[in-house]
This record gives structure tokens, sequence and C-alpha cells, in this order.
């Protein structure tokens, strides 16, 4: 291995710590994202749940109380 990083060069250092920073970077968003779509699974459901009983404050607290992407954004569409 070491042989290998001195055939290449002074670069080659640059190139290989470039590349773990951008594995570490893409492993963090694989995990943030699997968080993420945990944390706003199944709001959707309950929200169109609670709609067809004609419980609006109670659809409107659920995506309120959600921390994730998906209560935002079902949020901002029962406003409207």
């Amino acid at each position: 291995m070491i042989d290998f990083l001195s055939k290449g060069g002074i670069l080659v250092i640059p190139i290989l710590l470039c590349s773990v920073l951008a594995l570490a970077i893409f492993i963090e968003r694989v995990i943030n994202f699997a968080r993420m779509r945990r944390k706003g699974s199944g709001i959707a459901e309950k929200t169109a749940r609670f709609l067809e009983q004609g419980d609006e404050k109670q659809a409107f607290e659920t995506v309120n109380g959600s921390d994730s992407p998906m209560g935002k954004v079902l949020s901002q569409a029962m406003k409207v």
C-alpha cells in the first residue's frame, strides 16, 4: 500500500483524504435520511384518517407535532 502511494507522488495523499471525507459525508447523509424517513412514516395515513372522520383539529395537531419534512409539508397544505 505504501509502495502504491509513493509511486503516485504527492498528489495521491490529497486525493485519498478527499475520498475518505466524501465517504464519511455519504454515510452521514444516508443515516440522516433514514432517520427522517422513519420520523415521517405513517403521518400521511394518520392525517388522512383524521380528516375522513372530520376531525380537522386533531389532524392539524398531528402534522404540527411531527418533526419530519412530511409533517411540515402537510401542515402548509392544510393551512391553505
